[in-house]
């Protein structure tokens, strides 16, 4: 996981490290490694608070918990860690700030619930915790490509895409139904890419035996743009990255 100015990477038994990037030099520096005796299960970084700014709050998952840890004034991590015992193993984490510009931790379960965990970004101390089920299989929550406040957050769950949002009172989410003419069915993997170009929420999906859908994620998926899978390379896409400059 990275922001423009850090990139945290962890790995099997706890170890995990962050990446700095020099502001004159421009290259990443190795920053402090953290060591935990439980394996890394998924790790997820606040948006920092201004630009070129270092994070404020970094997140894991362990079996069994999620963690988050603040960071101090230079951009080291700190000891203090905050822990959250979870019903299920946590296998993917994001922070997001929303419209309210409070910082939220979302994390998806292997038992198919999402917990939503309102952040102190100056401590990583978690003020509130809530917990939704979506289903059975593995709850995968998809980091926003928004730098600031993001709109929504999107979440997949046995092949379903649900959007979680703002509205007045708390937080509402709800499956994304697909637009008839979209033919969108079994999403197995999902990109955001909610960005100044495309304001009103978008996304592109994989679905129906690797097939890429460009679409637009409002109260449900109106279908934009589809592009093919290559033929014969019997290969399964499991991820899509959205370039920076795109």
């Amino acid at each position: 996981t990275a922001t423009a100015t850090q990139a945290v990477l962890a790995f099997q038994h706890g170890g995990m490290y962050r990446f700095d990037l020099d502001a004159n030099t421009k290259r990443f520096a190795v920053g402090q490694a953290v060591d935990d005796s439980s394996e890394a299960l998924c790790v997820a970084i606040a948006p920092p608070t201004s630009a070129g700014a270092f994070a404020d709050v970094i997140g894991v998952g362990l079996p069994g918990a999620f963690v988050t840890m603040p960071a101090r004034g230079d951009g080291a991590l700190s000891r203090v860690v905050k822990r959250l015992t979870c019903p299920a193993d946590p296998t993917s984490a994001a922070f997001v700030t929303m419209a309210d510009n409070q910082l939220y931790a979302f994390v998806g379960l292997a038992n198919g619930a999402l917990v939503r965990l309102t952040i102190d970004p100056a401590t990583g101390v978690m003020l509130a915790v809530d917990e939704t089920s979506l289903g059975t299989g593995a709850c995968t929550v998809v980091p926003p490509s928004a730098a600031q406040r993001a709109p929504h957050v999107l979440v997949t769950c046995d092949g379903v895409l649900f959007k979680a949002s703002l509205i007045e009172g708390g937080h509402h989410v709800a499956p994304v139904h697909p637009h008839p003419d979209a033919g969108i069915r079994g999403v197995e993997a999902v990109c955001d890419v909610t960005s100044g170009k495309f304001p009103l929420g978008h996304a592109a999906l994989v679905h129906g035996g690797n097939v890429i859908t460009f679409a637009r994620v409002g109260a449900g998926v109106s279908h934009v743009r589809r592009l093919a899978a290559p033929p014969g390379q019997g290969l399964t896409a499991r991820k899509i990255v959205l370039h920076p400059a795109e």
